[in-house]
């Protein structure tokens, strides 16, 4: 089958490989689907990430949360199941993200998610996509603020004294909220960089010290 290849034009909707325009037809120009690449990559500028930059923040999401609380849950459910798990959730991912891929191809002009959803579904996609985004963004955040200060008294347990969760709060937010200022998507893989190293040099060390020293005793 020939493949059909059609820009998208905001306010219209994709259907298949083509886009239904109330007000200019069907898509125009062939020649700039390429991610990051294109009118995105000129209109955007450095505001854009590389694919490296786009790994790393990914990586860091995925790994803070995900990697340390990998062996707790492989624990409680079993080898076979868990990896049957990793298996069929990997498998959806990268089904899930080729189909973001295409989607973003073809809707040229989109810029977030909410985009991708009027693209996709119109005004009710777009309101539905970015509800689902910032929802799943806020609860994280409170997810990771709490993690991060939960760590933080672990770290100054023995010397933290009479300090109380909600000081070592106050100390998480006064760390973060300069952090929380920068709003270019490639500065943010910069730090991104950061985080995902943190997260392998610690499994790097946890994994040296059980090779060498084995299995502490009491520990599950």
């Amino acid at each position: 089958r020939k493949r059909r290849a059609h820009g998208y034009e905001e306010g219209g909707l994709l259907r298949g490989n083509k886009q239904m325009s109330p007000d200019r037809g069907e898509g125009h120009g062939e020649g700039t689907l390429l991610l990051g690449g294109g009118d995105k990559e000129q209109k955007h500028g450095r505001h854009i990430s590389g694919w490296f930059g786009a790994a790393m923040i990914i990586c860091a999401n995925l790994m803070g949360a995900g990697v340390l609380a990998l062996p707790s849950v492989m624990k409680h459910v079993g080898w076979v199941p868990g990896i049957g798990f990793i298996v069929v959730f990997g498998g959806g991912a990268i089904y899930s993200g080729n189909l973001l891929l295409r989607l973003w191809s073809l809707a040229d002009h989109s810029t977030k998610y909410g985009d991708l959803g009027r693209a996709a579904y119109g005004e009710a996609g777009h309101h539905v996509v970015n509800f689902v985004c910032y929802l799943y963004i806020s609860i994280v955040t409170v997810v990771f603020h709490l993690a991060t200060t939960e760590s933080l008294q672990t770290i100054f347990y023995d010397t933290g004294g009479s300090v109380c969760q909600w000081q070592y709060s106050l100390a998480v937010i006064a760390l973060v909220v300069p952090l929380a200022q920068i709003r270019s998507l490639g500065h943010v893989s910069y730090l991104a960089t950061v985080g995902a190293g943190t997260i392998v040099v610690t499994v790097v060390i946890v994994v040296s010290r059980l090779l060498a020293e084995g299995r502490v005793p009491g520990a599950h």
